[in-house]
């Protein structure tokens, strides 16, 4: 009964009072706009803030998670074309050949073969020749 009195009494009052002096309260021209509503608890509205929290922390981590897996999959996109630049960088390298790695194929065609010669009784003389393979670019088979 108490709060339906208070509620009609307040009911579109001024919230605020002008002052005297001329300086009104910063709620001086707002009003009240009660309603008695039966049967309702103040345990209804806590549910209702719990709930709306609820809903807002869900939504927060929803919109958390989507913002991990658009950085990782922009990490994962980075890798990947990291990864693709270096395997182009080495089919570039691997077509393109330099005069360095030139030098090291000519290098790798010399081999040294130990040849025996000038047999004298049961000693043998070692005598190292080096020999370079001769290719030829014109085999029709």
């Amino acid at each position: 009964k108490l709060a339906k009195r208070v509620a009609k009494s307040l009911n579109a009052t001024a919230m605020g009072k002008v002052k005297k002096g001329g300086g009104t309260d910063f709620y001086a021209y707002d009003l009240w706009n009660l309603k008695y509503l039966k049967g309702f608890t103040w345990e209804h509205l806590r549910e209702k803030v719990a709930y709306e929290r609820r809903v807002q922390s869900h939504k927060l981590k929803m919109r958390v998670a989507r913002a991990k897996q658009t950085n990782d999959e922009y990490v994962q996109m980075a890798d990947d074309a990291k990864t693709f630049a270096a395997i182009e960088a080495r089919k570039q390298r691997k077509n393109q050949p330099s005069s360095s790695s030139l030098q090291q194929n000519v290098d790798e065609d010399h081999r040294d073969f130990t040849l025996l010669s000038n047999f004298v009784g049961k000693r043998q003389h070692a005598q190292t020749k080096t020999v370079t393979p001769k290719f030829d670019d014109n085999l029709d088979t």
